[in-house]
């Protein structure tokens, strides 16, 4: 067997190895997933297909925390001058949670908080002693309770933090269904699903808001 021979043999058995390596590279990737969470009502869908409202570049220049794209709002409501937003990126390809945030505007400033804290949220059974309306993101230096599970939960301290999350929760159902084209479509993905909010007794208040929305607009 001459060299030319003996080089086009270890040509070949190296080119087989590379296809093999690659094969095998490929099969240990994860698939990538074209979906995302809402990260309010708890359900999977397709960025491509079903369309949120996305941030305003008004918002992303007073907020420079946020200024990446895409961003979608799942919640909003207005308080006097003071606006709650949650939001959170909608590009598929990055799984991250740290861009989960309820944020709130008010008087040119912006402040994030814990989105998971926020709705970590135990309503008072006998009425709140905090009258008025006090401006802030719920959660932060509220009393904290410990639940049977072990996990922590924290005291509503007002009337007008517990409407400022009922009221995002309201507003995440109708955003919703506009983003899924419908509400009979919206039902059937989200009071069918498994989603963790609406059957969760973890988080009360989604909990009444979701079910008695469920209990109104769908029927297996």
């Amino acid at each position: 067997m001459n060299a030319k021979n003996y080089v086009i043999i270890g040509f070949t058995v190296l080119s087989l190895c590379c296809v093999a390596f690659g094969a095998q590279l490929n099969r240990s990737k994860k698939p990538m997933s074209r979906f995302v969470e809402n990260p309010v009502l708890g359900i999977a869908y397709n960025p491509s297909v079903v369309h949120y409202e996305t941030v305003s570049d008004e918002f992303r220049k007073l907020c420079p925390k946020h200024d990446y794209k895409p961003q979608a709002i799942y919640a909003h409501v207005r308080s006097g001058n003071a606006d709650y937003y949650v939001t959170a990126m909608i590009d598929p390809r990055v799984d991250d949670d740290a861009s989960i945030t309820i944020t709130l505007v008010n008087n040119g400033t912006c402040v994030d908080g814990d989105i998971q804290w926020a709705y970590s949220a135990i309503p008072s059974k006998q009425g709140y002693a905090e009258t008025g309306i006090v401006e802030r993101i719920p959660g932060p230096s509220a009393t904290e309770i410990a639940a049977a599970s072990g996990d922590f939960r924290y005291e509503i301290r007002s009337a007008h933090e517990e409407w400022i999350l009922r009221s995002l929760d309201e507003d995440a159902i109708l955003r919703g269904i506009k983003a899924h084209g419908s509400e009979t479509e919206f039902a059937r993905l989200f009071c069918a699903s498994e989603s963790k909010y609406p059957r969760s007794d973890a988080y009360p208040i989604e909990k009444q808001v979701f079910s008695a929305y469920c209990a109104k607009h769908f029927h297996k």
